[in-house]
């Protein structure tokens, strides 16, 4: 029976749907991004980040970030009764060996990817600058924040409201170092660090390889009603992210 699920991925792949429909598949309790800085899902007998201040009081970032260390995390994974199905971006963990070691503590591990490199650093550009994770253009029947909240928003299940509209300008300060570090080279190179790495664990511990433009057919997806409108577009080089899973020696064994 499989009760931990691990979504190895990257920004803008569709994988917060793609973990909600499998969180569904396997009857699993959501865990988003589970080792990302906010910390902001339940493992086993280890709190969420929200818990350990409302609950226990625990406020000291030092002290929280000790009780939810990657170490702790993937030990409550280990665990027999734990149940979970969550995403993890690799860089949000120190080393390629941590991914390793969790992958290697679920019972079930997919790789997510887009092909299409360009498509996605834009998507990321755009969602960096504009802020809006939310912003996808379908109503919002509530204020509420919790998993229906979230399904509804990422799997489209309340229907569309007016088109989101956002405005991205390539060359301004958001994206030229003017209010920050962010930059349209930084930002791809945050996409192609967090493939190099997925690629690693791969081929270190396999799994199964799910492309985004494969899955979401339109029987599983429903697009955000959103559009982007660049001033100009954006220069960035392509990469072919599907040659670095290209050699997949588990199949050869």
């Amino acid at each position: 029976m499989t009760k931990t699920v691990a979504i190895f991925t990257n920004y803008r792949t569709g994988s917060t749907a793609f973990t909600l429909l499998k969180s569904e598949e396997y009857d699993l309790p959501y865990g988003a991004e589970l080792f990302s800085h906010e910390r902001q899902s339940r493992v086993g007998s280890i709190p969420s980040r929200h818990e350990l201040q409302r609950d226990y009081k625990i406020w000291q970032y030092e002290l929280c970030d000790l009780i939810q260390s990657t170490d702790n995390l993937t030990a409550e994974l280990k665990k027999k009764d734990t149940e979970i199905c969550f995403k993890i971006m690799p860089t949000q963990v120190s080393t390629i060996q941590d991914n390793i070691n969790i992958a290697n503590a679920v019972d079930k591990v997919y790789f997510l990817y887009s092909r299409n490199f360009i498509r996605t650093v834009k998507s990321w550009i755009a969602v960096r600058v504009d802020g809006g994770f939310a912003s996808t253009g379908f109503k919002s029947p509530s204020r509420r924040y919790d998993i229906e909240k979230t399904k509804e928003i990422h799997l489209g299940r309340q229907g569309h409201g007016e088109t989101h509209i956002s405005t991205i300008d390539p060359k301004g300060p958001k994206l030229t170092g003017q209010l920050g570090q962010v930059s349209v080279n930084s930002l791809r190179k945050n996409i192609i660090e967090n493939y190099e790495r997925m690629a690693e664990i791969y081929h270190a511990v396999g799994g199964e390889l799910i492309c985004m433009e494969e899955y979401f057919t339109e029987d599983k997806f429903n697009p955000y009603n959103k559009k982007i409108i660049w001033t100009e577009e954006p220069i960035i080089e392509d990469f072919d992210v599907e040659s670095l899973f290209a050699i997949d020696i588990h199949n050869k064994l």
